[in-house]
């Protein structure tokens, strides 16, 4: 059995010279002819805040855009003001109401911090509580990446066959070294699979 992080896996990413691919990402900077009006332009207009009250985050980040839904809870963009970088928070919710959330949220936090694969999600941090004694939420800060592959595939874009072989490379290198180490994904599908503008997963 290999273990996760071990240096005994020693395949990389494929290394080719391929042109990058420009997403259509929403939220990304724009012309000055289509620059977002300036606040109080548009009353109706609600932010990200307002939006979201329950996706409470320190104020070091700025919420930017949801990025999907699921069973576990929410994911959202955020910019981290002092590093200036882009990353993804994923809240895991009501993680003790139920056994099993709280095993799911245990499970997928020792596999994020203990494997190390250029071609996996990297675990930055997790944000600590507000209340120790009386929490239900729980937020972890990720790496972010432009799309992931169902946007990408929905998208009008047009992929090189360098493209396509880096993509199916890449996702297949990173499965071999989660199954050289027992870990089975349950829910390999378009949309968990995430993509770089240079097409890296």
């Amino acid at each position: 059995m290999l273990k996760l992080g071990s240096e005994d896996d020693d395949e990389s990413p494929i290394v080719l010279e391929k042109p990058k691919v420009t997403f259509d990402v929403p939220g990304a900077s724009m012309d000055d002819d289509d620059a977002t009006p300036a606040e109080g332009d548009n009353p109706f207009k609600l932010d990200l805040n307002e939006l979201n009250p329950d996706f409470i985050i320190p104020k070091e980040y700025k919420k930017v855009k949801n990025l999907g839904q699921g069973a576990y809870g929410k994911v959202m963009e955020v910019f981290h003001i002092p590093t200036q970088k882009t990353y993804a928070i994923k809240r895991f919710e009501d993680i003790f109401t139920k056994e099993y959330r709280s095993e799911r949220l245990l499970r997928e936090l020792i596999v994020l911090k203990t494997s190390q694969h250029p071609c996996l999600n990297k675990l930055v941090t997790i944000i600590p509580p507000v209340d120790w004694e009386n929490f239900d939420d729980l937020y972890l800060v990720l790496d972010a990446c432009e799309m992931d592959m169902k946007n990408l595939l929905k998208s009008s874009k047009h992929l090189e066959e360098t493209h396509v072989k880096s993509i199916v490379y890449d996702t297949l290198c990173g499965l071999n070294y989660l199954h050289k180490a027992n870990v089975v994904h349950r829910d390999l599908k378009p949309g968990n699979i995430l993509v770089n503008d240079d097409c890296t997963i």
